[in-house]
């Protein structure tokens, strides 16, 4: 699944509003870790996750594409209780 906000939307809450909803299925589903992946490059996804508590866990190359990624995780509250 990939997840964009627009430009034009930015800035209005819909992202931690969406990273939240993604975090409380991965931790309703009972895993105790979320991954996420983000384009290296892509320096405001990178610190808008790392502000919200992610972690970045490996670098690595897109499998298709010419460009390098990131996995970010974060603990589910419920495993960290």
């Amino acid at each position: 699944m990939n997840l964009w906000v627009r430009q034009d939307h930015r800035g209005q809450g819909l992202g931690p509003s969406c990273s939240n909803m993604g975090e409380a299925e991965v931790a309703g589903r009972h895993y105790e870790v979320s991954r996420l992946r983000v384009v290296r490059a892509n320096r405001n996804a990178i610190s808008f996750y790392i502000k919200h508590g992610w972690n970045i866990e490996r670098e690595f190359r897109h499998e298709t594409l010419p460009i390098e990624m990131l996995e970010l995780t974060k603990r589910s509250a419920r495993s960290s209780m």
